[in-house]
């Protein structure tokens, strides 16, 4: 399972390891956030 097909299914992560996350991967994953769907905002 990869980076993308974890948060498309909304999986948590329950362990971690001390190794470091590759800096591609830190960019995709941020990047993967900045177009997931946001609520619309209601002003009354």
């Amino acid at each position: 399972m990869d980076v993308s097909e974890s948060i498309r299914m909304n999986r948590a992560v329950r362990q971690y390891t001390q190794q470091p996350i590759p800096e591609d991967i830190v960019h995709h994953i941020l990047n993967t956030g900045r177009r997931a769907l946001r609520p619309m905002v209601r002003t009354t």
